[in-house]
């Protein structure tokens, strides 16, 4: 995940994120999400600042 957050964009990395949820299974999905969540929500924000400028 780290690597894929260094180099993939905030949409893919959120893809990616989904797909270890879903197959992986991963013991502590919140440290996950702790752990990437700056990453994976900066094209959320990006999208709203987007719809609601100013």
């Amino acid at each position: 995940m780290s690597e894929a957050a260094a180099a993939q964009s905030p949409a893919r990395l959120t893809n990616l994120f989904a797909l270890i949820l879903a197959v992986c299974g991963p013991s502590n999905p919140k440290q996950l999400w702790e752990s990437y969540k700056e990453s994976l929500t900066e094209d959320i924000l990006r999208n709203a600042r987007r719809q609601n400028p100013g």
